[in-house]
């Protein structure tokens, strides 16, 4: 979800302390219209630029809008005189955020990002993962010790309960971070000293459901349908930030053809693993079900089931 934004005048996009363009950029820059192209996967969120060597980002190219998968958005081509060689940051969702380092962007026909690009970043990425029943507005990346929170991370994104977003691996010398979240409900959440050059993932789940929100985001009752051709022996349910399984959800075993409900536990999560043991010993797991979302669960026939959690 992109947060709500006034219309940024795209005719400025960059700062007036760039370069002065040359007359062989004037001449390309007679045609103002600047094509971004988004030939990734995901969507992208915001294009900004910088001087080339500065992290002074202008404002976002594509004001309220956000580019699809597949589509072309037409941005305004900056004045002649504000510089040409800049470099280009696109926030995509979940990311994480492209840059490309030098583009002359009075000479290109385009700016494109590719699905390359993202692999890569996203590779070298490590994922802020909220499985919390909020979401989330701010993200904040503080050295120990600092006060300052600088720059939100999220750019004009949100992340909603469930979803993930993937943050650039910061330099070797500055590993060990402090990870701070703000929810829309103006909760906060600190994971203190991660080794973000080490960690892969970083999961936020103690921060409670919005008052506003609540009765939409809480989970309620779950009916699981048992359809395997066999008896279930045991269910378990578990969040998917806890290690260990939990107890035994059935009293009797569940036949096939009948259903079981319970009611969601009431911990601040939406995210559970589940799990179904049948007769044969075999389990069938669903992983990551959204409880907040969801009401039932099918269980069906397979040839084995698949034991993805131990």
């Amino acid at each position: 979800m992109r947060r709500p934004l006034f219309a940024l005048a795209l005719a400025v996009a960059l700062s007036a302390t760039l370069s002065a363009a040359t007359p062989a950029a004037l001449a390309q820059t007679a045609n103002r219209s600047l094509p971004i192209r988004n030939d990734t996967t995901q969507e992208v969120y915001a294009v900004y630029t910088a001087r080339v060597g500065t992290d002074a980002w202008g404002p976002d190219l594509l004001g309220s809008d956000t580019i699809q998968p597949g589509q072309t958005h037409q941005a305004t081509r900056p004045a002649a005189g504000a510089g040409c060689r800049v470099a280009v940051r696109y926030i995509l969702k979940p990311g994480p955020e492209v840059i490309q380092p030098e583009v002359d962007i009075c000479a290109v026909p385009s700016l494109v990002v590719t699905e390359a690009e993202a692999i890569t970043q996203q590779r070298r990425a490590w994922r802020l993962h909220n499985t919390s029943r909020t979401t989330l507005m701010n993200l904040y990346i503080l050295q120990p010790g600092a006060t300052e929170r600088g720059e939100d991370r999220f750019g004009p994104i949100s992340l909603e309960a469930g979803a993930s977003f993937y943050v650039r691996r910061p330099p070797s010398t500055a590993c060990t971070a402090d990870v701070i979240v703000r929810s829309t409900g103006g909760a906060e959440s600190t994971r203190a000293g991660i080794d973000l050059c080490s960690v892969d993932v970083v999961t936020i789940d103690d921060l409670p459901a919005d008052a506003a929100t609540e009765e939409d985001a809480a989970p309620s009752g779950i009916t699981v349908i048992n359809r395997t051709g066999q008896a279930a022996q045991s269910l378990f349910i578990s969040a998917v930030s806890q290690p260990n399984w939990g107890d035994n959800r059935l009293t009797q075993p569940l036949q096939s053809g009948e259903r079981f409900s319970f009611e969601a536990p009431g911990d601040n999560h939406c995210l559970y693993d589940v799990r179904l043991v049948l007769a044969d010993g075999t389990n069938q797991d669903r992983m990551m079900e959204n409880f907040c979302q969801i009401s039932e669960l099918l269980f069906e026939h397979i040839a084995r089931g698949g034991d993805k959690r131990p």
